[in-house]
């Protein structure tokens, strides 16, 4: 796998996506069963408004 391909703190990205779509974020399993809770679309879109690295959307 290609190092440019993983997140160096998926704990913190997991979070920030929870957040973005209202999921709690006060341990890893609720965010966990709220993440499985919600649509594949939404997740796409959080992802989107997400990180940049070096100026492109990640």
């Amino acid at each position: 796998m290609c190092n440019w391909a993983l997140e160096a703190n998926s704990l913190q990205y997991a979070k920030d996506v929870a957040t973005i779509v209202s999921c709690p974020t006060l341990s890893s399993s609720a965010i966990v069963d709220c993440l499985r809770k919600i649509p594949a679309s939404m997740l796409l879109k959080a992802q989107s408004k997400g990180k940049a690295v070096k100026g492109e959307a990640v």
